[in-house]
């Protein structure tokens, strides 16, 4: 498809079209009683000592794909608070900088980088 070169409104209608087969059907909690599990939080403790191993099997042994489109609730261990946002913007926060981190082995400095510092996959 060749959306590139398409009006602005029929890239709108193909965007949404795109989004409705991520979605599935439209349908309220109450008219559909086996997908209210699709509108629930889905609560994911984690260890901060084990951040990178917990968020991992958190979102690993997620095997129905409507987990990742519910809201997650991050709750850290022994620590209070309550996640109105702030505690999963820190996780994401946390698991992006830990796997960015060069010495996590996944990712090696680029040559050539110039004054800016350029990451590459690890090759061993």
């Amino acid at each position: 498809v060749q959306i590139q070169s398409k009006p602005l409104s029929e890239k709108v209608a193909w965007f949404q079209s795109i989004c409705s087969q991520l979605y599935g059907p439209k349908s309220s909690p109450s008219s559909a009683p086996e997908n209210s599990t699709r509108y629930s939080a889905i609560h994911i403790p984690i260890r901060r000592e084990y951040l990178l191993q917990d968020s991992m099997s958190a979102v690993l042994s997620m095997t129905n794909p409507i987990d990742l489109h519910r809201t997650w609730r991050i709750h850290f261990a022994n620590e209070d608070g309550i996640d109105a946002g702030g505690l999963t913007r820190e996780w994401f926060h946390l698991v992006s900088s830990s796997l960015m981190d060069v010495l996590n082995g996944c990712w090696c400095t680029a040559k050539g980088g110039g004054n800016q510092m350029h990451l590459q996959i690890n090759p061993s």
